[in-house]
């Protein structure tokens, strides 16, 4: 499958994504700290990348949607959907640039894709999203793509031996 934007292309073909590559453009220590997730490593490694690659797709009952996101023939990040939760129509949007491509409208552009394809693909309702407190640019993207801070999470995730606040953040249709 292809989301085809003004400026980026998503794509959920993980298997043709060079794991040299992914790997590469993911093994930043800002990146990881940005994240918001215990399970993004640092160093990122090559096998990294392919458990990646190769973990989050499911036959048929997509509960995870991942898509690698292209800008001018070059893989520059990716974001998905996780949790998806069928019933109550929500579903987790998670995204990660390459530090390189960061500032470019990437993220923002791709979040829009994302958000279109849950809507009138997936028929959901609600998107929801955290983002640590000092990761400004990611609060930016999510602003942008109409969500509103639903909360804050005081000393909720433990990073770099110190506790950081999370913003909680959604999107309703």
């Amino acid at each position: 499958m292809r989301l085809v934007g003004e400026s980026v292309i998503l794509s959920d073909e993980l298997q043709e994504a060079d794991p040299d590559i992914v790997s590469a453009l993911a093994n930043n220590r800002e990146i990881k700290r940005m994240i918001g997730s215990h399970s993004f490593p640092y160093p990122y490694t090559k096998n990294d990348a392919i458990e990646f690659l190769s973990s989050s797709r499911s036959d048929g009952a997509p509960f995870i949607i991942d898509f690698m996101i292209i800008k001018e023939g070059v893989l520059t990040g990716f974001i998905g959907l996780s949790d998806i939760n069928w019933v109550d129509r929500n579903a987790h949007l998670g995204y990660w640039i390459g530090k390189e491509y960061w500032n470019h409208g990437i993220a923002t552009e791709a979040t829009k894709l994302v958000l279109s394809f849950a809507k009138e693909e997936l028929n959901l309702k609600r998107i929801y999203s955290k983002v640590l407190s000092f990761n400004l640019r990611s609060l930016r993207v999510l602003l942008k793509n109409g969500f509103v801070v639903e909360g804050y999470e005081r000393s909720a995730f433990f990073q770099d031996d110190q506790f950081h606040d999370m913003f909680l953040l959604s999107r309703i249709f």
